[in-house]
């Protein structure tokens, strides 16, 4: 009885862990606009889920709970005042295998000037002929 019982526990408890331990990887895109850089991953069909989206030194930027330094965030896109080289997304959800995804954006554009306290950045160009 105790082999039985322990051999249950075995089976439970690699039906909770190895979900945990292997993730698929899903595709993310990045869009820039006009006020900042855009990260999207696949719309989905899960169920009570938590998602959250990070910079690449591991700082959340955004979650279920909400974001700072952003302009909007849901499970599926983050829209940020900033421009973040790597941003990496996860989503557990009951319902699905754990996800996640690395977008990158390219943030060493010459023209892109920072939004630094909200105040807008004109640029001049004087061209001489």
């Amino acid at each position: 009885m105790a082999t039985e019982t322990m051999i249950r526990y075995l089976l439970h408890l690699l039906a909770v862990v190895v979900p945990i331990c292997f993730s698929e990887e899903i595709n993310c895109k990045t869009l820039e606009t006009r006020d900042g850089i855009l990260y999207i991953v696949p719309d989905f069909t899960g169920s009570d889920c938590h998602y959250s989206w990070s910079n690449s030194s591991g700082h959340v930027l955004a979650n279920n709970d909400g974001g700072i330094d952003i302009i909007s965030s849901n499970s599926t896109s983050l829209h940020t005042n900033s421009c973040y080289e790597t941003v990496e997304y996860s989503r557990d959800c009951m319902s699905e295998q754990s996800k996640t995804a690395k977008c990158l954006a390219n943030c060493t554009r010459s023209e892109r000037l920072p939004n630094v306290e909200g105040k807008k950045h004109t640029t001049v160009f004087f061209f001489v002929l």
